[in-house]
């Protein structure tokens, strides 16, 4: 049995600074005798290992856990910052944004340094956390006339869901993002938005509408945010909010070779459906309007998704439904491709029991689907594999958001006015 004078080992970033969290054990207090003149005169050592080839959706829970230190640089000796009686920090500032870092922490009483912990130095610019997106819904909500800003519940751990509104309701486009917190961020519905106020044209608000929710999945995104280094998918309850609406719900899938039914499954449903407050709000949330679209952005961290419109497997042998989305794809695309992938269009059917686009279908039957980015051509943009690495920066962002702005204006005017 080996002894550690610390646990509890943690770590967390924001914005590229790096803190580590930790603990000294209270046989320090119980057994003075043994552990004198302690934690006073506490001096700790901290190794840093960095991960070059870890990818956040190839690699799994498990992959870094048996890392060892061999090889690792000490980077302090010395006296760490005091928290509280027993618990103390050290904020490592020479981290490098994007990049994911394993720490071990050790003093002379330790049989080993203790750790691995694994975070990832996040740029906040680009990886959004809660405070950020509902700080730039309000700012949306204060700058442009006639937005509505909405709160429709709260998620697992008490965050606010957010909804932007602007337009005619009653025939409404509808963007969510964040179902799955690894993927596509906040960032691109807000600036889609965004650009939708910025048209300034009364005529336009009055005949067509825009209804937002940014992030369906905000506890989850908070982590992602604040450095968690694997594929989030699920909500703070380990449900999956993809596969959690009440359309076909008690149909078990067996996509990516993982059953929905399982509760330790990446893809479960839940206990019954629509049991998770996020799905609650975004049920409620689309219910108050008419929607004549609703598109779920999904993909690559900060928002970069492409045109590929995955739809509800349910639907592909309706025919007047497909050629109503068929409608949308092409208007979508030739708004988005800016000549890139021509002939090429990016629509499929085959979204699961539970999912977003299976409930709208089923109670809409307008088009509704996840934007992907799972097709070949797709995967091999220049973005989508820098955004992999995550080293999506501002300006790609938004090109990329710029892109689905205009693939939706071009659906509305060639579609929704006609």
């Amino acid at each position: 049995m080996g002894f550690s004078l610390v646990y509890d080992l943690d770590a967390i970033s924001f914005d590229g600074v790096i803190t580590l969290n930790f603990a000294i054990s209270t046989l320090v207090r119980r057994e003075p005798g043994n552990f004198p003149g302690l934690p006073e005169g506490l001096e700790v050592e901290v190794l840093r290992k960095e991960v070059p080839g870890f990818h956040y959706n190839k690699h799994r829970n498990g992959y870094l856990l048996t890392e060892d230190f061999k090889g690792a640089a000490s980077i302090f000796k010395g006296r760490p910052e005091r928290r509280s009686e027993n618990l103390f920090r050290y904020t490592d500032r020479s981290a490098v944004k994007g990049r994911v870092y394993l720490y071990w922490i050790n003093t002379e009483m330790n049989e080993r340094p203790l750790g691995p912990v694994h975070v990832r130095a996040v740029d906040n610019e680009v990886i959004w956390n809660h405070e950020r997106t509902a700080d730039e819904c309000k700012r949306i909500a204060f700058t442009y006339n006639g937005v509505i800003l909405e709160k429709h519940g709260h998620s697992v751990k008490g965050r606010e869901m957010l909804v932007l509104k602007r337009g005619n309701m009653k025939n409404a486009v509808v963007l969510v993002g964040g179902v799955h917190a690894a993927e596509a961020g906040q960032f691109t519905v807000l600036d889609v938005f965004e650009r939708f106020c910025q048209l300034y044209d009364e005529s336009l608000y009055e005949q067509v509408g825009m209804a937002v929710m940014p992030s369906a999945n905000p506890d989850e995104a908070e982590r992602m945010a604040t450095g968690h280094t694997y594929y989030l998918r699920k909500n703070a309850a380990g449900v999956d909010l993809n596969r959690n609406f009440p359309s076909d719900w008690e149909i078990a899938d067996e996509m990516y070779g993982l059953n929905t039914s399982d509760p330790s499954s990446l893809t479960y449903r839940g206990p019954f459906p629509v049991s998770e407050p996020e799905t609650k709000a975004i049920v409620g949330f689309i219910e108050t309007i008419n929607p004549k679209v609703v598109l779920s952005f999904h993909c690559y961290p900060g928002g970069i998704t492409f045109d590929q419109l995955f739809g509800a497997g349910a639907a592909k042998d309706d025919n007047d439904y497909v050629n109503s989305c068929k409608e949308l794809a092409e208007a979508y695309s030739d708004g988005f491709r800016n000549g890139e992938f021509p002939g090429e269009l990016f629509l499929a059917f085959g979204t699961t029991p539970g999912s977003l686009p299976l409930w709208i279908y089923r109670k809409y039957k307008v088009p509704a689907f996840d934007m992907e980015a799972w097709d070949y051509f797709v995967r091999n943009h220049p973005y989508a594999l820098k955004a992999c690495e995550f080293k999506a920066d501002v300006p790609m962002m938004k090109d990329v958001a710029g892109r689905h702005f205009k693939g939706v204006m071009q659906y509305i005017r060639e579609v929704l006015l006609v």
